[in-house]
C-alpha cells in the first residue's frame, strides 16, 4: 500500500524501485514489471538520453544556484541605488554592508566556478563554458585554473561526441 502526499498542490507517489509490481493504468487489473532501468533492455539512443538527462539534473541545480546569486546581488544593488536616490519603497529592506556584498560576489564566483566543472548535458552547455573562458570572463580565477575549466570542456565534448542525441526523423532522407 503507498501512502500518497501532496507536493506542490498536486498527489504525488512515492517512486516504487524497479523490481517492484505495478498497476497498468491502460489495462486496469494487469500487472506490469518496471523494466524502464533495465540497461539490457534500453536501445543505444535510450541509453543515451538517460546518460544526458542525468547530466541535465545536475546542470540545472549548478545553474539555479549562479542564476540565485546573480539575482541576489542585482537585488541588494538595486536596494542600494533606492536608498541612496530615497525611493520609498527601498526602505522597507536594510542596506547591506560591503562585508556582505563582498561575501555576496564570493559565492557568485564560487557557484560559476563549480558550474564550469559540472559536466554539461548539451552542446549549449559546452558553447556557454567555451564564451565564459573566451572572453575571458576570469571572475572564477580565484577559485578554478582556466586549465581546469579547458579539460572540464574538453571532457564534455568527448562525452558528448561518444552518446549522440538522436537525429528528428524530418532530418532523415
Amino acid at each position: 500500500m503507498h501512502m500518497f502526499r501532496i507536493v506542490g498542490g498536486t498527489d504525488h507517489t512515492p517512486e516504487t524501485s524497479h523490481t517492484e509490481p505495478r498497476r497498468d493504468l491502460t489495462a486496469p487489473g494487469r500487472i506490469s514489471f518496471r523494466a524502464r532501468d533495465d540497461a539490457e533492455t534500453l536501445t543505444t539512443s535510450n541509453r543515451n538520453k538517460r546518460l544526458r538527462e542525468q547530466r541535465n539534473d545536475v546542470w540545472r541545480k549548478a545553474d539555479a544556484v549562479v542564476s540565485y546569486w546573480r539575482a541576489r546581488i542585482a537585488f541588494e544593488d538595486a536596494i542600494e541605488i533606492g536608498h541612496r536616490e530615497g525611493i520609498p519603497e527601498t526602505c522597507l529592506h536594510p542596506t547591506k554592508t560591503h562585508e556582505y556584498r563582498r561575501l555576496s560576489l564570493k559565492s557568485y564566483r564560487l557557484a560559476l566556478a563549480q558550474q564550469l566543472l559540472t559536466p554539461a548535458p548539451d552542446a549549449a552547455a559546452v558553447n556557454w563554458k567555451q564564451a565564459v573562458v573566451d572572453r575571458n570572463d576570469y571572475v572564477f580565477v580565484e577559485y578554478v585554473e582556466k586549465e581546469l575549466v579547458e579539460t572540464a570542456i574538453a571532457d564534455d565534448l568527448a562525452f558528448l561526441a561518444s552518446h549522440p542525441a538522436r537525429r528528428a526523423r524530418s532530418n532523415l532522407p
